[in-house]
């Protein structure tokens, strides 16, 4: 099961060695299942993604601090959302997909986001 970035690094790997270069598609997957990974993570347990930004929804294990938050809005507005108290829109540009995955971690971790169980996951500097 692949539960942790090694074991997908490792898969990739295996791939490499079998069969050569992976292709486009192959890459493609492997780059989802990476953010997938990374998600599950962060504790967000949704992720939807439109051609201008995206949506996530947190877990109850993401401890939020508010002022944390409201720093983060104020500081870029108009780039976050607040949908209700576990979903959060970010507006990030045009996102094309595939191409984009990198875009979209890269959002997700500026977020001030701590999971119990993990420690800290994301810092809110930018």
């Amino acid at each position: 099961m692949l539960d942790a970035p090694p074991r997908l690094a490792d898969m990739e790997a295996e791939i490499r060695d079998r069969f050569g270069p992976p292709p486009h598609e192959a890459k493609n997957l492997l780059a989802v299942m990476s953010l997938r990974l990374f998600l599950k993570q962060t504790g967000i347990s949704r992720l939807d993604a439109g051609s201008l930004g995206v949506t996530l929804a947190f877990s109850p294990t993401v401890q939020r601090k508010p002022e944390d938050w409201i720093n983060l809005a104020e500081r870029h507005r108009g780039r976050y959302q607040f949908l209700n108290e576990n979903t959060l829109k970010i507006n990030t540009g045009p996102l094309h997909f595939p191409d984009d995955l990198s875009k979209i971690r890269s959002a997700i971790e500026r977020l001030p986001l701590m999971v119990e169980e993990q420690g800290v996951a994301g810092h809110g500097g930018s």
